[in-house]
């Protein structure tokens, strides 16, 4: 009995014996949870899981599908973040991931999620794509038996140099990746080579991104040109790629930019976005970089083209903030493609995104968008229209202040829309932004007088016809709008060129389809 005792344990120790070389205590923490979740599952089996029914979608089928990215997943002590806001505590991940699972969302592979976007297979409703960035012992040993037990699947960008060549005990090893990567639990993917710190940019020994800048070269005096720049990212790229492809001996076509940095984080390349992402995407299937704000909408939606297709990818990056699995919900169904006819609730269900100018409050069914002291106006986006074509929306308006006040359609992003531009007494145009170019291409005279009363503006959108009307009369309207702007969803905005002079107080907003 003390020999089968004995050979047991020696069993499990050589099973787990990286993670037990490796070992921290918080790591059991995961099991604490799992236990009684598993003594749930086998007492209710027969029951059905609970299934949300916030979303607004009713199809059977993924129109949009989030793809979620964590960092460091550390035990309870709040001091243990480490300064890093990306980091979450293990039981946060946890609640977060039963939510999800209780409430019908399923992970996806990163062929499944490639598919998707090329638009030749159909995913589940509710289905995401879970991801951890830097390859950390951290991020893996906590959550794979969390993974395990809900039958969900995750891919990991590593880093080649951290963890290929050299033995850390803050990033996983080659034994370990190779390991994982036999799993049905984890796929590895390329986070690059050795591009995840800062590199000296200047003379004066200045630091920033390494994808996003030029290089000094102290032996040289001068920082890198245009040719060294591109011959160096592609180096790392391709480095990092067949270097993965030969520790774990399956094909790596996904990238994950290092700080999620694509070119905003350019210092003394400003051009770097236009010149770095071709390169990347020559390389790999698929580029990943953070979501924020500025490019409203938090999901990835079908891009039907060729066999070999090249997509830039939207994550959604956790926060330490987000406190439980139900916030992270509300997140992704505020966010999930919404189905037409669309009515707004102004509350929290909507999936309204502010811009980084200005100010958004919604509250007791009403929406407030304006301009904050030192800014000219705001602008707002509803997430989850990324998708649509053809439609009406009519918003009922109170115009508190400001010279302009826009009703958008067909939103891309901030460079590529068409909108209504109702100018106070003066005129009603037609205007369109593509490729950043903005032009106005029709207009006329308006004499109605708003004043700060409610009043219904809106805006008609088909093929390349747009139409706007005030209070259900149509004042201006166009058959040229450019072919690109063909689909996309709808905003609003205000505008003063006084700044701290723009309000607009939306009462109701509807979008119909045509």
């Amino acid at each position: 009995a003390t020999f089968l005792v004995f050979a047991g344990g020696l069993l499990v120790f050589l099973a787990n014996k990286n993670m037990f070389s490796n070992y921290k205590t918080y790591y059991l923490e995961s099991y604490y949870y799992i236990a009684p979740y598993k003594i749930k599952q086998l007492i209710a089996a027969i029951q059905p899981l609970r299934v949300s029914g916030r979303t607004t979608s009713t199809s059977p089928y993924a129109e949009s599908v989030p793809v979620l990215v964590y960092h460091g997943v550390l035990g309870g002590n709040p001091d243990s973040n480490n300064g890093e806001a990306t980091n979450i505590e293990l039981s946060n991940f946890w609640n977060q991931m039963k939510t999800l699972k209780e409430n019908g969302w399923q992970t996806v592979s990163i062929q499944d999620f490639y598919d998707f976007k090329r638009g030749v297979k159909s995913l589940p409703a509710k289905s995401f794509l879970l991801t951890f960035d830097d390859g950390r012992k951290d991020s893996y040993y906590p959550t794979n038996p969390i993974l395990k037990a809900l039958g969900f699947h995750a891919v990991m960008f590593v880093i080649d140099q951290y963890s290929l060549e050299e033995n850390s005990d803050y990033y996983l090893t080659r034994e370990e990746l190779v390991s994982m990567s036999k799993s049905k639990e984890w796929e590895l993917q390329s986070h690059g080579y050795s591009s995840h710190s800062e590199y000296t940019i200047d003379s004066l020994g200045n630091t920033a991104h390494f994808f996003s800048n030029k290089l000094w070269l102290p032996e040289l005096s001068r920082i890198e040109t245009e040719k060294e720049f591109i011959d160096r990212i592609r180096n790392d790229l391709e480095k990092s790629k067949v270097d993965l492809e030969d520790a774990i001996n399956k094909r790596v076509t996904a990238f994950a930019f290092p700080f999620g940095d694509y070119g905003e984080g350019a210092v003394n390349f400003l051009d770097s976005e236009s010149v770095l992402v071709p390169n990347v995407l020559d390389i790999y299937q698929m580029a990943f970089y953070q979501y924020s704000g500025v490019y409203r909408y938090s999901q990835n939606y079908p891009e039907p083209g060729d066999a070999d297709g090249r997509y830039m990818i939207r994550r959604i990056g956790m926060s330490a903030k987000w406190e439980n699995g139900e916030y992270l919900l509300g997140v992704l169904e505020s966010g999930s493609a919404k189905t037409l006819p669309f009515t707004a609730k102004f509350d929290t269900t909507d999936g309204w995104v502010d811009t980084t100018w200005g100010k958004m409050e919604v509250t007791d069914g009403k929406m407030t968008i304006g301009a904050s002291p030192d800014s000219t106006g705001s602008t707002v986006v509803l997430d989850g229209t990324d998708s649509w074509k053809d439609y009406s929306v009519v918003a009922n308006v109170r115009w508190t202040s400001g010279s302009n006040i826009y009703l958008e359609s067909r939103y891309e992003d901030d460079d590529n829309l068409t909108a209504c531009n109702f100018k106070r007494g003066d005129r009603v145009h037609v205007e369109q932004t593509v490729d950043g170019i903005s032009r106005v291409i029709a207009g006329v005279e308006n004499k109605f007088q708003t004043g700060n009363g409610i009043f219904r503006i809106g805006m008609k959108v088909s093929g390349r016809n747009v139409e706007c009307s005030i209070n259900g009369e149509v004042i201006v309207s166009t058959p040229f709008l450019d072919e690109s702007l063909s689909s996309g969803g709808v905003g609003l905005k205000t505008w003063d060129a006084i700044p701290g002079n723009s309000e607009l107080i939306v009462e109701d907003f509807s979008v119909n389809k045509l």
